[in-house]
């Protein structure tokens, strides 16, 4: 069911397009980057070290790779360095228009073997670099609502956990279920927080202390260590 907007009424991740969502995404990067003056200039306190030049020429080489058959899953370390490097000395502009190029079989790709991670990679970069140009924008969307849910449905602590996001309450831990409202009683570990926050905390934008430091009723200590994908940052993120 969908209202006028084309928006659908609830989170159906089934039937996320992630190949017709990666291009949004590459559409709303393309346009954030293409008047940036010295994109190599602009740090992305999100990915240290990295450059908004960096981030783009990450995103291109993936879909270059994957589309040679030489990437099938997330790269290591060492390949995501070579990938940056592969284009150091390309304008932006230039990787812009080569991404252009190359995405739409990617995307096609996308939509049909459904690989979570090629998506969220994309929006995870999306939001890095806005928080590098502060532009901040679609923290609120149904895209950030569907990679929350995403992304919950794959954090399994120790021990059970109540995340209130909205009027939603997902229990994760032992015996998790989805759905409701919150009825916590007391002495249960709950956070409450925003699909925005999941998304980074989960892919690893946040640091120790700011995972600590969210808004938890009960002794968050036991989960910590698992709350990230990749990470945490050793530093605060502030964006």
């Amino acid at each position: 069911m969908a209202d006028n907007s084309g928006t659908p009424s609830h989170l159906d991740l089934d039937g996320f397009d992630l190949g017709v969502h990666y291009g949004l995404a590459r559409q709303r990067i393309s346009d954030l980057v293409v008047d940036v003056e010295d994109p190599s200039g602009v740090q992305v306190p999100a990915c240290p070290g990295w450059s908004v030049h960096d981030v783009v020429a990450h995103l291109v080489a993936v879909v270059e790779d994957v589309l040679a058959g030489r990437l099938t899953g997330p790269p290591s370390h060492e390949e995501t360095a070579e990938q940056v490097g592969r284009r150091r000395d390309v304008a932006t502009a230039s990787m812009i228009a080569e991404w252009s190029e190359m995405a739409p079989q990617f995307e096609g790709l996308l939509s049909q073997v459904r690989v979570w991670p090629g998506y969220l990679d994309v929006l995870a970069h999306e939001h890095d670099v806005r928080g590098a140009l502060s532009a901040p924008a679609g923290r609120d969307s149904y895209e950030m609502e569907v990679a929350c849910e995403c992304l919950l449905s794959g954090w399994n602590p120790d021990v059970t956990v109540h995340v209130n996001v909205g009027e939603r309450t997902t229990r994760r831990g032992h015996e998790t279920e989805t759905g409701g409202t919150s009825s916590d009683s007391a002495g249960n570990l709950t956070l409450t927080t925003t699909p925005f926050e999941v998304f980074r905390f989960r892919l690893g934008r946040r640091s120790p202390s700011q995972l600590r430091a969210m808004d938890w009723t009960g002794d968050p200590t036991p989960v910590i260590e698992g709350m990230t994908i990749f990470g945490p940052e050793p530093y605060d993120i502030i964006e």
